[in-house]
């Protein structure tokens, strides 16, 4: 499956204003402005399976990759806090798929067992959800975006029917948004009450905006197949950027490529090569292509990668 360019004359001018403006200035509360150094060394750690922010999920002996390892109990999986210059502290949160921090210092921690939860560092934990897939937090808002069973059904099997859920930590209330057998990756945009998710429901994945009223498919509204203007899906590896109007996102199909989507007008660009984007210290996003001490690239600051 390759990923193909997406442009129009909105999006490469959205591209190059990006470009001039530099995104890596709209963060969220818990984002990082980390040293490219330091990013590297981040992207060295054995075992990086998942990295938000100020959270890494370090599994030694795995890496990071699109698959599944149902098997997995998880007992080698620990939650690291990640600092500005690249430096890992280890938590007591393990059995840990991924994690990502809140504003308190607490934990949004996913299972590999399914289970969603919140737990401080020491591992004190508050059950979400018995079982989840792809939690994405707003930390702003204190909000978790995740698939879940519909009412009465146990499995999130393959088929099964499933709903996008909205959950707010600070009042423990939840609320269905929409029903999709297909959904996938919900993630809540700060500073509103719209959430993203991919589905398949049309054949072909796609970007959706569910707001309160509507629901909207960003990309590949008319495609068919993976054509010349099909736009890859996004999977744990993203950024908000311009102030929540945007993302940055890692495509992980043949290759990993990095492209930028406007939430608004559903328009996309292909960046170039890169995995696990992050905020640099210099205010560009970073994107790691290969490994090594220069692993990063820099994107959207007026340099060329």
């Amino acid at each position: 499956m390759t990923a193909r360019r997406f442009l129009s004359v909105l999006s490469i001018a959205a591209a190059l204003s990006a470009c001039a403006s530099g995104r890596g200035r709209d963060r969220q509360p818990t984002d990082l402005e980390i040293t490219p150094t330091g990013y590297c060394e981040v992207l060295g750690a054995d075992g990086l399976v998942d990295w938000s922010g100020r959270a890494a999920t370090l599994c030694p002996g795995l890496v990071a990759e699109p698959t599944e390892h149902d098997g997995l109990a998880g007992e080698g999986c620990t939650v690291y806090t990640v600092d500005a210059n690249g430096g890992m502290v280890p938590t007591e949160i393990t059995g840990a798929r991924s994690a990502q921090a809140l504003t308190d210092g607490r934990f949004v921690v996913w299972g590999w067992d399914g289970s969603l939860s919140i737990r401080d560092a020491r591992g004190s934990s508050t059950e979400v959800a018995p079982l989840a897939l792809d939690p994405w937090v707003d930390a702003a808002s204190g909000k978790i975006a995740f698939i879940g069973p519909v009412a009465g059904a146990e499995t999130l099997e393959p088929g099964d029917d499933r709903e996008v859920i909205l959950y707010d930590i600070p009042s423990g209330s939840s609320q269905a948004l929409i029903t999709d057998a297909s959904a996938a990756g919900p993630v809540p945009i700060p500073g509103t009450e719209d959430v993203l998710y991919v589905s398949s429901a049309a054949g072909v994945a796609s970007i959706v905006r569910v707001t309160p009223t509507e629901t909207l498919t960003l990309t590949n509204r008319d495609a068919t197949g993976v054509e010349q203007e099909f736009v890859p899906v996004y999977g744990r590896q993203l950024l908000f950027t311009e102030g929540a109007t945007g993302i940055v996102f890692t495509a992980e199909y043949e290759s990993d490529v990095l492209w930028t989507l406007n939430l608004t007008t559903g328009e996309a660009v292909e960046l170039g090569p890169g995995r696990f984007p992050a905020f640099g210290s210099d205010g560009s996003v970073l994107a790691a292509a290969g490994s090594g001490e220069s692993c990063a690239l820099h994107y959207l600051d007026g340099r060329t990668p």
